[in-house]
């Protein structure tokens, strides 16, 4: 879970960014989704695995520490020839902080997806 979700998505809203629940998508409308996406924003897990449909979007994949992982969907990436980057939230689980929980750093998130947009990968 992204604890700060919200906020995350109302800031990516403003730069024009849908937020999308996929469990509440028929296949079909996640394969259109993912083929008309430009550019992704998205907390690993098996919802990326409709990077396969894209056509030309760039990704940034964000990251627990409890969970780092970027070989899967990087490796989709790299293969189709599409942008990505990854973000990590470097807060290990604890006593304060339950396995996985993410807190979103959005100035560091919108730099990374200002990169991948200026690499090419995807327009807004």
């Amino acid at each position: 879970p992204v604890v700060n979700e919200p906020e995350l998505i109302t800031r990516l809203g403003q730069r024009g960014f849908q937020a999308v629940s996929l469990e509440n998508c028929s296949f079909l409308e996640q394969v259109a989704i993912f083929r008309d996406a430009r550019c992704v924003v998205a907390a690993h897990g098996a919802g990326l695995a409709n990077l396969a449909f894209a056509r030309d979007a760039a990704v940034l994949e964000l990251f627990s520490a409890d969970y780092l992982r970027p070989d899967c969907y990087f490796t989709l990436q790299r293969v189709t020839g599409r942008a990505y980057d990854c973000w990590l939230d470097a807060r290990s689980a604890g006593p304060t902080k339950p396995w996985g929980e993410m807190a979103a750093d959005i100035h560091a998130i919108e730099n990374k997806i200002d990169r991948l947009l200026d690499q090419g990968g995807g327009a807004r």
